[in-house]
């Protein structure tokens, strides 16, 4: 969790610095990725990310589990290579999984299915997103105190 909490930091800086506006295009802003987001709702999404993932990977290991040797007369070679078939199958079938989970197909999902998507990483992060852009589109400040507001400004 320390690389976490290192990546999280740089990722999160940043997304909250301001970068300048380039001398030769007169018309561009200096802007940064999230202008209206605090920081820390930035680092807790990255942060509760970062611990799905950690956890997403345990247990997608625990499906491609290295089973003791049960036969003696099958030969190393064999073994070799049924135990490298494995590794790429489930190697190969995780990242379909998460290439798949990071389309944006989901708009059109209902809520429970959509709600069950969060169970893997990339949903969810996905999902967070969107909440926190819609607060950037309208101009708001976000932070933790106005997530579950329903006031109108």
């Amino acid at each position: 969790m320390l690389i976490y909490f290192v990546l999280i930091g740089v990722v999160t800086g940043l997304s909250m610095l301001v970068f300048p506006s380039t001398g030769f295009r007169s018309n561009s802003i200096s802007r940064r990725l999230f202008n209206y987001t605090n920081w820390t709702v930035i680092w807790t999404i990255l942060f509760v990310y970062s611990i799905q993932v950690s956890a997403f990977s345990v247990l997608f290991g625990q499906f491609f589990k290295r089973r003791k040797r049960e036969k003696k007369h099958i030969s190393s070679l064999i073994l070799f290579i049924y135990f490298v078939f494995i590794a790429l199958l489930a190697k190969l079938f995780g990242f379909i999984v998460w290439v798949l989970t990071f389309i944006d197909y989901y708009p059109g999902v209902p809520v429970g299915v959509r709600y069950f998507l969060c169970l893997f990483p990339n949903a969810g992060l996905l999902f967070c997103l969107e909440v926190v852009l819609q607060y950037e589109r309208k101009s708001n400040k976000f932070h933790c105190f106005t997530l579950y507001s329903h006031k109108k400004s």
